[in-house]
């Protein structure tokens, strides 16, 4: 079928403008749609033109077809052109290989292909993740297919779909939201931790949170359970360790150390760090880690402990003052022991018994002498009655009989003697029924052996010189308990260490050291039986006294002639043992109390002095010996009572900030004695480590590991409390992916 001269036209008519110039090498800078009679001939009518972009022209070598698509259609103008320059064409076209040009638009991406003669053009669709060709059809081929059921049905799934950028939200509300969950998060942790309970309590705690608070975001969001948690926990004590690390490798500090089997056959030897924090300017006590002696515990594998981990941290030897340790020969020892270890690597360093330790074997050393083994009683009493419900009824009812306020016979450890003073007042209250409660048990045993235990225990009870001694001992135990508990103390005590203890020995000295004796020789007057009370001025307390006149006529002579020889050698034994152990003449505790605002005005600079000759690294590089005299010279002179705190670290730090004008007056004195109140004075902050490691390790969490273990205590021994301490942002962006880590690892 021959084709008309119409159907020319109208082929004719389908080809654009730029085809035509192209092919006739005319002027392609007109835009006209299709070609005309006038468009070719030109008229020289005056006619308006859309001015051409310049910038944009086809790149020699691409088809003409191709670029009149990416060109003349409007749609693809502003988001295409800037894409296809001449200089990028003439780069690619450079090229002797195959190569691609992609231009985006929407879910299409144009290719332009060139392998020398041979062009052709396709088009990938991102929707339908495949490619089809727009050789021959163009910009219809694109249309096609994008109407297209395949494509429709594709694109609505894909609307339907979130959007990956959802998953990592940017705006500031959720971000501020993420940040209060993970923030809860951490404060319940915390809160798990400081009250010693199962990491497993966290499994019940994000149910019960999202059913008590529905209509909290915070708790709809919240997701942790026992994993997580423990994620958390290992997180904060890596990065407590890393932090206090860091800090005492810069300035001074004492390390203290103990062992405890608590936690299974190999013992645990906590590192306690007492240093100054820089930005509370407060002395406190942190773990620093908790290694593991798996072979004996000698001196030198304990000091082996302690450097590796020392090493570890790149910890300077200088910064470590003193060591804080019990009073055993391998802590103590200047050959084998620890300290022998440590003074060889750092010979300034100080030996911190601990003082609390001495009182506690003085007062039992000194009860020993008495007739009555008063803490073997107290033992057997509390045993007796601890098992049987039958007993304590029974018990209770001899309480009423006798008008006695009922009340449990108190539980006395013998591994801290001292605990008899807090049992022995309940004791005494209730001795009249304990008499007969024993008295009607032995008459009820039908077994030998019971009939002698109670027997005996009612014989105890029967005697006046037992009650009486236990009524002494509660008066003469004061003076050790108190001391004992002030010395248990938190704070540090090393400024008014040796004056507590010349106290205890003075109000234990004049109940039996004649006047005279004392006022000429003091504290360490010879305790001769020619320079002691005799036996009717003993001071035995008032108690013990009152029962004595009321008494007396019911007991005999040789029994009180007995009590008042054994109240004697109770004071001298005590008294012998604490002035033979006691650091009375220590030159470290002698020179401290220069740290006591009560001494500014009596204290010399050479005590200040003393420390700086034997701990060098208490005065900053940059400082001179003379410029701290100078400020302890000010010092004296100035007014500082209204820095008087309780604790005597928030006392100097309160120093540290008194001002002249705009400058500080004190720069290196507040230094200088802060760093010294790190020396510790008891080893009790060791004590309160392992009470926390029995807390933990209980028989219902037999399996918790050391490293979890270890975990725990780091984070429970950091300054602040659940609920108190405050996370910046950057921290708890990585305690929320400190599960994630958790999991790879």
């Amino acid at each position: 079928m021959r084709r008309t001269s119409a159907d020319r036209l109208e082929t004719t008519a389908m080809a654009t403008t730029s085809d035509v110039r192209d092919i006739l090498e005319l002027d392609t800078s007109q835009t006209n749609d299709f070609v005309t009679k006038e468009s070719l001939m030109n008229d020289g009518k005056k006619k308006k033109l859309k001015k051409p972009d310049p910038a944009v022209k086809r790149p020699e070598g691409m088809h003409r077809e191709l670029w009149g698509l990416l060109h003349s259609d409007s749609r693809y103008q502003t988001e295409l052109q800037p894409a296809i320059t001449s200089k990028l064409w003439d780069a690619y076209h450079s090229e002797s290989y195959y190569l691609l040009l992609q231009v985006s638009y929407g879910a299409i991406t144009l290719i332009a292909a060139t392998t020398g003669k041979n062009d052709e053009g396709s088009a990938f669709c991102t929707v339908c993740n495949s490619e089809f060709s727009i050789k021959y059809g163009g910009l219809n081929d694109i249309t096609k297919h994008v109407g297209g059921q395949k494509h429709k049905n594709l694109s609505k799934q894909k609307a339907s779909m979130p959007s990956l950028n959802s998953f990592f939200k940017t705006d500031k509300k959720s971000n501020d939201k993420e940040t209060d969950v993970i923030a809860a998060e951490v404060a319940m942790v915390d809160l798990v931790v400081e009250l010693n309970l199962p990491l497993s309590t966290l499994d019940k705690i994000n149910k019960v949170v999202k059913k008590v608070f529905k209509d909290s975001d915070i708790a709809k969001n919240f997701q942790c359970a026992r994993s997580k948690g423990t994620a958390i926990v290992k997180e904060i004590s890596a990065k407590a360790t890393l932090s206090l690390g860091e800090r005492i490798s810069r300035q001074p500090f004492t390390v203290s150390t103990d062992g405890s089997n608590d936690a299974g056959c190999h013992k645990l030897y906590p590192l306690v760090i007492k240093s100054v924090n820089p930005d509370t300017l407060e002395v406190s006590s942190e773990i620093l880690s908790i290694p593991i002696c798996e072979g004996s515990s000698t001196g030198e594998n304990i000091f082996n402990l302690i450097e590796a981990e020392f090493k570890a941290h790149k910890i300077p030897w200088e910064n470590c003052l003193a060591l804080g340790a019990d009073n055993a020969p391998v802590m103590v020892g200047r050959d084998k022991g620890v300290y022998g270890h440590m003074s060889r690597k750092n010979s300034p360093i100080f030996m911190a018994g601990c003082v609390c330790h001495l009182i506690h074997i003085a007062a039992e050393k000194g009860a020993a002498c008495l007739p009555l083994d008063v803490s073997q009683l107290l033992i057997d009493a509390y045993y007796y009655l601890d098992k049987s419900s039958k007993r304590q009824s029974f018990f209770k009812e001899m309480q009423l009989l006798h008008d006695v306020k009922q009340g449990k016979i108190l539980k006395h450890v013998s591994t801290r003697w001292l605990s008899i003073k807090k049992c022995l007042p309940r004791l005494i209250e209730n001795w009249e029924p304990l008499y007969t409660f024993f008295k009607s048990e032995e008459s009820a045993s039908t077994s030998a052996t019971a009939k002698e235990k109670t027997g005996r225990l009612k014989r105890l009870f029967a005697s006046r010189t037992n009650q009486l001694i236990c009524k002494f001992l509660v008066d003469a135990l004061q003076p050790f308990d108190a001391i004992n508990t002030e010395l248990q103390s938190d704070a540090s005590k090393i400024h008014v260490l040796q004056q507590r203890l010349e106290k205890l020995i003075k109000q234990l000295m004049v109940k039996f050291v004649q006047p005279a004796v004392f006022q000429r020789d003091g504290i360490f007057a010879n305790l001769e039986k020619e320079n002691l009370r005799q036996s009717s001025d003993i001071i035995i307390g008032k108690a013990a006294a009152e029962f004595i006149a009321q008494e007396k006529s019911k007991m005999k002579e040789s029994r009180l002639s007995e009590f008042f020889d054994a109240a004697r050698d109770f004071y001298v034994t005590s008294i012998t043992y604490l002035r033979a152990k006691l650091p009375l003449k220590n030159d470290v505790y002698s020179h401290a109390a220069v740290i006591n605002p009560a001494n500014q005005l009596t204290c010399q600079f050479q005590s200040v002095e003393f420390f700086i000759k034997r701990f060098p690294v208490l005065l900053p590089p940059n400082a001179s010996l003379h410029d701290l005299q100078l400020e302890f010279a000010t010092y004296q002179c100035t007014d500082i009572a209204s820095c008087i705190e309780e604790r005597m670290d928030k006392t100097w730090a309160s120093i540290s900030r008194l001002t002249e004008g705009q400058e500080p007056i004190f720069k290196l004195l507040p230094q200088v004695m802060l760093h010294l109140l790190t020396i510790p004075h008891s080893s009790a902050h060791c004590e309160r480590i392992f009470s926390l490691v029995r807390k933990n390790h209980t028989e219902f969490r037999s399996r918790l590991e050391n490293s979890t273990m270890e975990a725990l205590l780091i984070a429970k021994s950091r300054p602040g409390s659940a609920g108190d301490r405050d996370y910046s942002k950057e921290e708890l962006s990585e305690l929320k992916s400190a599960y994630h880590r958790s999991l790879k690892n």
